[in-house]
């Protein structure tokens, strides 16, 4: 979600702002800008909710939850179209991704002195405050659980073998991309599975999933396999 301050070539009152934003609930057409990091192309963004917090002049101040990758430079440009004159994007804040909000942030002070307490004085203490594992940003996926065995051969960029694994999620579907985790919780790669949970659960052996993308260093756990096998 995004805290925007547009600015208006001419004045609106707070009815005609809001009548403005109501044309912007739901499923747009956002475009990205000529000047942006995608390929411009026609595309669709969800606009959860757009809500107007405050208004001062021809400056107005708007809230925005929206999905990912939408972008507010073509929001404003859509509703000066709209209103039949120029919207510009004046400021903006991004006060949620994700599951990480303002709260989770801190100043540069507070980094450069973490950094210089562990770096100077060997105290990571408030080093450890700041940085969150990996794991936390996939907290909302499915998970499974596998053998330390199993965990190198991933690693490696091995398939996901049924023998492998420990536990596992009971709502998995076929298609699904899964967190696959040691047994402390390490985040091992991300696979896609071949099988929904149920039918995991009859079989002995076979292939469950291949990576999609590989978390954890190759090193980090022993291989148990021969030169010659597959693991």
């Amino acid at each position: 979600s995004y805290v925007c301050v547009f600015r208006s070539k001419n004045e609106l009152s707070s009815d005609e702002i809001n009548n403005l934003l109501k044309q912007f609930e739901g499923r747009i057409y956002n475009i990205p800008p000529e000047i942006s990091a995608v390929k411009v192309q026609v595309r669709t963004r969800e606009i959860g909710s757009i809500q107007l917090l405050d208004t001062n002049n021809s400056d107005f101040v708007v809230r925005i939850e929206c999905e990912s990758g939408t972008y507010i430079r073509t929001i404003a440009r859509d509703m000066g179209l709209l209103a039949g004159f120029p919207i510009e994007l004046k400021e903006l804040r991004r006060d949620v991704s994700g599951r990480f909000s303002l709260d989770h942030c801190v100043t540069m002070d507070v980094l450069a002195d973490a950094v210089w307490l562990w770096q100077e004085q060997q105290d990571e203490r408030a080093l450890r405050q700041i940085i969150h594992p990996i794991e936390m940003l996939m907290e909302h996926m499915k998970t499974c659980v596998v053998k330390d065995g199993a965990v190198a051969a991933l690693s490696n960029g091995a398939p996901l073998l049924r023998p492998g694994i420990v536990s596992l999620s009971s709502s998995i579907e076929k298609g699904d991309f899964v967190l696959v985790t040691t047994s402390q919780g390490q985040a091992v790669a991300i696979v896609k599975f071949k099988y929904n949970s149920s039918e995991i659960e009859a079989l002995e052996q076979g292939e469950i999933a291949r990576p999609n993308m590989v978390l954890m260093k190759t090193d980090l756990y022993p291989r148990r396999w021969m030169k010659d096998e597959q693991p």
